[in-house]
């Protein structure tokens, strides 16, 4: 019984390392909320920590929390982030993550919105990572056909923004650059029964065209009954110019069931 159970922490951790130790590009698509329709002001806190004690020592902090604030055509959301994992002492996790939006309806089919960011992760060097932008994003059809029951959203972003980044290496590099952000987003609801997700980002530095980054996640969920549903996942990040010892292309591949009750 020990011994199974440290096969599955050794698996656990082998997993839940390659899924964090990925590019500092985020996918910041996931951190919007679509279903606040009145003014005020809402936070969340979240705390998770995990526990492993016996032939291998175990501890994970997952620490998040969220405020939103709504009024009319105005909209902002911040978000704060943290994860540390150690096993036998060993710190195996260590990141951080902060990002602020403002966001105002201009029209009934284009936002400006206007973003700060700043994070850290030890495990692919990255001391420091600060970010400040604008953009534009616009609704190119927002379809929902109750008869169907179908739901279509296809949305895209551009902008601008100023990133600062500090590596670990010896001596630390350090890069000022101004880059062009571009996302494309799509989600697809039918019958509650299907979701499908996309979000592609294509970030590049406008001095310098061959030093660009590519974020791709797609998300698929099937339910086959009321409780029983199949999920999958694919999430591809690519780095034209990544940090010393680091790939350029990161893939991650991920199937699984929910079950509700």
């Amino acid at each position: 019984m020990k011994l199974n159970n440290r096969i599955l922490l050794t698996l656990f951790c082998f997993c839940l390392f390659h899924s964090n130790a990925s590019f500092g590009q985020v996918n910041t698509e996931n951190l919007r909320k679509t279903n606040l329709n009145n003014n005020g002001l809402s936070k969340t806190f979240r705390l998770n920590v995990g526990y492993f004690d016996g032939n291998s020592n175990y501890l994970k902090l997952d620490t998040n929390f969220r405020t939103d604030f709504v009024h009319d055509s105005y909209y902002a959301f911040g978000v704060v982030e943290y994860q540390r994992a150690v096993q036998n002492s060993k710190t195996f996790i260590n990141k951080g993550f902060m990002h602020a939006r403002g966001i105002h309806q201009y029209s009934k089919y284009i936002k400006w919105e206007l973003f700060l960011q700043k994070e850290f992760n030890e495990f692919i060097l990255l001391n420091n990572r600060e970010l400040i932008g604008t953009g534009l994003r616009t609704s190119v059809f927002a379809l929902s056909k109750k008869k169907d029951k179908l739901q279509k959203n296809f949305y895209v972003g551009i902008g601008l923004m100023w990133e600062h980044e500090e590596i670990d290496t010896d001596p630390v590099t350090e890069t000022h650059i101004i880059r062009s952000t571009n996302y494309l987003t799509f989600l697809l609801k039918a019958d509650k029964k299907f979701n499908l997700g996309f979000t592609g980002y294509y970030q590049f530095d406008v001095e310098r065209f061959s030093d660009y980054r590519l974020l791709a996640e797609a998300r698929l969920q099937f339910k086959i009954t009321e409780n029983f549903a199949f999920n999958t996942s694919m999430n591809f990040r690519y780095d034209s110019e990544p940090p010393i010892a680091i790939k350029k292309h990161d893939l991650e591949l991920s199937n699984g069931i929910s079950i509700s009750f």
